[in-house]
């Protein structure tokens, strides 16, 4: 009973010991996991927001971005010590800057039929044109009281540019690459024109706003390639701010929808208009969408107004259905409404003050 007893109690004594090893080498391990390799591949994965710092030596910062013909990402800049300047950036973040002879500060930029950069100078009334390897030319209207605004590349081949003259004449102007330039009329209850992008259709389509007695609101309208304009009201008073044809044959737009008061946005919304008109509203994020965007999923991607209230940046996802998602930035985004824009690799790029952000959408 005795050499029993010992037995029981000598392995009763390895079996602590086992044990003890055995916590030893699991709280080992998961030290190594916390302090090594969970690290190291968090390191490795990438990051959902990436900010590329804008140049230091820059004499502007960045605007309106667009996806160029070379793979690249193109911007236009708003001038902060006179100089004129277009940037190129790369999709590994290589920034470069061309200098634009332009008298004024440079508004939309599109990708154009001719493997070049065409973009407008708002208040000098000029369109100009630069290729990838920043050779730049500019065409004139022959009205340098002509103020322009967006501009896209229609199904004909041509640039069309929403502007309007010193009466407050809205026009959307049709130039050639070879410069030759046709001026449409548009309503003159419409005050002004913005968003403008070729649609599913084979026509062009645009955002109009109009002033009644207390407000401004936004309508959207149609022009055929042969000058025909069609406007259509949107149901819920509000501003549009961005337009993007959509996979479903479709167009859709964000706006901010006006107090009964007209003196503030209320609201966000984002909509779609058939090609025949009929408008869909979605319930959209709290401050409003600006830019908006197809993304590599299929699903429509959109910059945010900037919150108040200490809330996060926000860059927004909404379904055909309708369903919207937010994903809160890791850092301020002060000026995320000049275009967003998706690449062939799947991520999404956008610009903020002073740096231009690059957005890895998470895996579904």
């Amino acid at each position: 009973m005795r050499f029993r007893t010992f037995l029981n109690v000598e392995s009763l004594s390895r079996l602590i010991s086992w044990l003890f090893r055995l916590m030893s080498l699991l709280l080992m391990g998961y030290l190594v996991i916390s302090l090594v390799i969970n690290p190291l591949i968090s390191s490795l994965t990438p990051k959902p927001f990436t900010e590329f710092k804008w140049p230091d030596k820059a004499t502007s910062s960045p605007a309106k971005i667009i996806a160029g013909p070379d793979g690249a990402l193109w911007v236009t800049t708003i001038a902060t010590d006179g100089d004129n300047q277009i940037g190129r950036i790369t999709t590994q973040g290589k920034i470069t800057l061309f200098s634009v002879p332009a008298a004024d500060n440079l508004a939309e930029i599109t990708s154009g039929p001719d493997g070049a950069l065409w973009f407008t100078e708002r208040l000098a009334g000029k369109i100009g044109r630069i290729t990838p390897q920043g050779k730049t030319t500019e065409f004139s209207p022959g009205d340098p009281n002509l103020e322009l605004d967006d501009i896209t590349t229609g199904p004909d081949g041509a640039l069309w540019v929403a502007g309007r003259d010193s009466n407050t004449d809205c026009k959307i102007l049709r130039l050639t690459p070879q410069g030759k330039i046709t001026r449409f009329d548009v309503p003159h209850s419409i005050a002004m024109l913005e968003n403008i992008i070729a649609g599913p259709d084979g026509a062009i389509w645009f955002t109009a706003d109009r002033f009644s007695s207390s407000s401004m609101t936004s309508m959207i309208g149609r022009i055929t390639m042969q000058g025909k304009v069609t406007l259509f009201d949107v149901r819920t008073p509000s501003l549009i701010w961005g337009m993007v044809a959509g996979p479903d044959g479709m167009i859709w737009f964000t706006a901010g929808v006006e107090s009964s008061s007209g003196k503030k946005i209320e609201r966000g919304m984002i909509g779609r208009i058939s090609m025949q008109g009929k408008i869909t509203e979605f319930a959209g994020p709290k401050y409003g969408a600006v830019s908006i965007t197809v993304g590599p999923d299929g699903a429509f991607w959109f910059t945010e107004r900037l919150p108040s209230n200490n809330d996060p940046s926000k860059i927004g996802r909404m379904t055909l259905k309708g369903l919207m998602t937010e994903f809160a930035a890791p850092f301020s985004l002060y000026n995320p409404g000049d275009g967003i824009v998706t690449e062939p690799d799947g991520t999404l790029w956008f610009t903020n003050v002073n740096a231009i952000v690059r957005l890895t959408p998470p895996r579904p």
